[in-house]
């Protein structure tokens, strides 16, 4: 079961599913009352339509062979949608990878049968709220493919509260101090706001806009300090994903009242001569722009800042250029 060379077949896969269905029991209320059978068959289909990483061609045929027998009987997919909400964390667990299997390699198909099932898509987005960390975090990776090409599959998800969730994830993990699983976050926010404009509505009107600032602190000067703090490679990655998810909100075609510190904070990380690359630095003072044109309110909150733009710029500028490698585009930014 380590291997997904294991060419299973589709006869062999529906009576793994039939033993998983037939030793299940709905009512249960903890692992113990499980039966034998639930946890090993679906680690087993879990490990079998796992994409393999190594790239032999009789693997790819065997995962191939196994994911498209799983995915074509409908019923496998309602039957985990099910699975979804039992007691069991390693039943859950197991579950969302699998599902997360299913939907990486037959997208399409998998969202069709998802969407057909009433609240299937609201019992998935439910999982952000799990206790374990282990199925919430496994949750946030299936939500990706879950919403990947989808406009209706997010729509769906974000009037579900997804929004709210996964900055509490983010806020719960320390924001800065957090690590992959902040990135995760925010990965799944930046495809959800990216040109969908229902959703990038219901960002702002949740007034989700503020909660994201914590999540920019430390890129420019520390609170009640004079000096600056140089961000590590993992601070440095959630920076650059938060500036992603403020870059998909922040369109010619909408326009965003930005909160009060939001101007003060990204102009703070364009200033910030330390710890952060140029193209970084660039991309904060793009949205500044970005929040300021056209915006009378917006561009009184810069000036209130203090900070002055324009020795900001060429100070950016020639470090770009003595950095050398870049690009005539990146300059222009």
């Amino acid at each position: 079961t380590q291997s997904p060379s294991l060419p299973l077949g589709k006869p062999a896969i529906v009576k793994i599913v039939s033993l998983v269905n037939r030793d299940r029991d709905p009512n249960a209320t903890a692992a113990s009352t499980q039966g034998p059978f639930v946890r090993p068959c679906l680690q087993l289909l879990v490990n079998v339509t796992k994409h393999p990483t190594g790239g032999d061609p009789k693997e790819t045929k065997a995962w191939r062979d196994n994911l498209t027998a799983f995915a074509s009987v409908p019923e496998h997919v309602f039957l985990l949608m099910e699975l979804v909400g039992e007691k069991d964390p390693y039943v859950q667990l197991h579950t969302v990878q699998l599902l997360s299997n299913v939907l990486s390699g037959k997208k399409e198909r998998a969202q069709q049968v998802i969407l057909s099932k009433p609240m299937a898509v609201n019992s998935l987005v439910a999982l952000l709220d799990t206790s374990g960390e282990m199925v919430r975090n496994e949750a946030l990776l299936l939500m990706q493919h879950l919403i990947d090409r989808n406009p209706t599959i997010q729509k769906i998800v974000a009037f579900n509260g997804v929004f709210d969730k996964v900055l509490g994830i983010a806020e719960a993990e320390g924001y800065l101090m957090g690590g992959i699983i902040v990135v995760d976050s925010l990965k799944l926010l930046g495809t959800l706001l990216l040109n969908n404009s229902s959703n990038q509505n219901l960002f702002v009107e949740g007034k989700c806009v503020a909660r994201l600032i914590p999540l920019l602190h430390g890129g420019g000067r520390r609170a009640g300090s004079a000096t600056r703090e140089v961000l590590s490679d993992r601070k440095l990655n959630i920076l650059k994903a938060t500036l992603t998810v403020l870059g998909n909100l922040l369109t010619p075609n909408h326009r965003v009242s930005a909160p009060k510190d939001l101007c003060r904070t990204l102009l703070a990380i364009a200033a910030n001569p330390d710890g952060i690359p140029a193209p970084v630095k660039a991309e904060a003072l793009e949205l500044v722009a970005r929040l300021i044109d056209g915006r009378p309110r917006n561009q009184a909150i810069l000036v209130a800042t203090g900070i002055t733009i324009v020795p900001v710029i060429t100070d950016m500028a020639a470090h770009m250029r003595a950095g050398g490698g870049v690009e005539a585009a990146e300059e222009k930014r």
